[in-house]
């Protein structure tokens, strides 16, 4: 991601409102571990003051990082002091029905934000924002431009009026306007069969 894009924290120093850089009244933040150490993860997600850490794996575990495996994961994050919700089932991105799948076998963001088990989790994630919770929505998946994260729940969000930002592993933030910016000004690749 271009510097420019960046925001990153001072110490000790977190803005008032993040949803001002936004433009949009309520914003959820998401947040990918990749490879970053246990502790990293966490200190990046208070650099940003987020109260719930909601998990939107499909299945709660990374091989060879048993620190994110749900069991692990969920202490941490409460010893912490933030609240930890597996919300895979509702916001994994790779449900079990075929029919959410096109022929290639990617899946049809469309349709799951369609299902009810999805609309289930979103009014979950919802009704934290509204009690004025900061959420972050985590996977394994670092970059946003490529996780379900961003794609299918923050774009959904998205469309309803809500701010997304994401979290970086550098600990930067980066806003998902920015992100659409900088895509509206990358030229596309055309495979020509």
């Amino acid at each position: 991601i271009p510097a420019r894009f960046l925001w990153l924290p001072k110490a000790g120093s977190v803005p008032a409102s993040i949803s001002s850089r936004c433009g949009r009244r309520l914003t959820f933040f998401t947040a990918g571990y990749s490879a970053l150490p246990l502790e990293r993860f966490l200190a990046n997600l208070r650099a940003y003051d987020i109260d719930v850490l909601a998990d939107v794996r499909p299945a709660p575990a990374t091989p060879g990082a048993s620190q994110y495996d749900r069991e692990n994961i969920g202490p941490a994050v409460r010893a912490a002091g933030m609240r930890y919700r597996f919300l895979g089932n509702e916001l994994g991105g790779a449900p079990d029905d075929p029919l959410l799948y096109d022929a290639e076998g990617h899946a049809l963001y469309g349709r799951i934000a369609t299902q009810p088990w999805f609309q289930l989790g979103i009014g979950r994630v919802l009704d934290d924002m509204r009690q004025g919770r900061r959420v972050a929505l985590t996977c394994e998946e670092d970059d946003p431009r490529l996780c379900h994260r961003r794609l299918l729940v923050g774009r959904f969000l998205r469309e309803q009026g809500i701010g997304v930002a994401h979290i970086l592993p550098s600990g930067g933030l980066v806003a998902e306007a920015e992100l659409l910016d900088e895509e509206a000004h990358t030229p596309r690749v055309h495979r020509t069969a």
